[in-house]
């Protein structure tokens, strides 16, 4: 993600307002919930707001970036105060990831709500969805197809339309994949919280205490993706099977709504 801002600078400026707002969206939704399960931590240290500063780890904003995957920084709650902890500490772990597949969701329903609205006759309406169910799932080649807009519009869109329906296609992808990374089952990941509760205590304490470790393990894949774009893509190829996996699902709801 990040050599955009050398391959192509404009693809590199929608990803930040993209991944800002998933980032933040994702840590209000765990402090919102943890709130409404009997804890007021979150809110007493000012994290149930929409400022991105402060959420964001700079760490994991970085390896958003540069690989798509990454994570925010973690809101804190207070286990104890939460009413039935192990049922509530599965739902606020799955608040952050729910919200950003619900994001992406939304991403989808517009941008196929403005193909629709746009298109110049039935037979090029039946193309441009078909065109922006092939589009959408990867945004990384976007700007490949540079004339896709005007062919489909017909020249009918504006501009700056035309440069919204791209984010909306780089947001649903940034969210999915958002989700996807945290639901790993790796502290200090959302995954690893939601396993944790499934765990026997005792269990769950010493499997939560590989924090330590698993940091160093993600400063590696930062350094490899770094170094070398290629096993960039080979190491997060699971997760680019999964993201891909879930836009496809919702494509195919697009097409039976629309």
């Amino acid at each position: 993600m990040l050599w955009s801002l050398f391959e192509n600078p404009a693809y590199f400026l929608l990803m930040i307002p993209a991944v800002l707002i998933a980032l933040v969206v994702h840590e209000v939704s765990h402090g919102y919930v943890a709130y409404l399960c009997g804890d007021n931590t979150a809110k007493a240290y000012g994290r149930l707001t929409l400022n991105p500063l402060k959420h964001l780890d700079p760490f994991g904003a970085f390896m958003m970036m540069l690989t798509g995957f990454g994570y925010a920084k973690p809101v804190p709650v207070n286990y104890r105060n939460l009413r039935k902890p192990r049922r509530d500490i599965a739902l606020v772990s799955l608040a952050g990831p729910l919200s950003n597949l619900l994001l992406a969701l939304i991403a989808c329903v517009l941008y196929f709500v403005i193909l629709l609205v746009y298109a110049s006759s039935a037979e090029v309406r039946a193309e441009t969805v078909a065109a922006g169910l092939r589009w959408l799932p990867s945004p990384a080649v976007m700007y490949e197809q540079a004339g896709l807009m005007s062919l489909l519009f017909m020249g009918e869109a504006p501009t700056l339309l035309a440069a919204f329906m791209e984010f909306l296609a780089l947001f649903a992808s940034v969210n999915v994949g958002l989700a996807v990374f945290n639901l790993i089952p790796l502290p200090p990941l959302d995954g690893s919280k939601i396993l944790g509760s499934l765990l026997p205590p005792q269990t769950a304490a010493r499997y939560l205490r590989i924090e330590y470790y698993t940091r160093f393990v993600f400063l590696g894949i930062v350094l490899v993706s770094w170094l070398s774009p290629t096993l960039s893509d080979i190491l997060f190829w699971p997760l680019e099977f999964l993201r891909s996996g879930i836009l496809n699902l919702y494509q195919s709801l697009m097409l039976l709504l629309f």
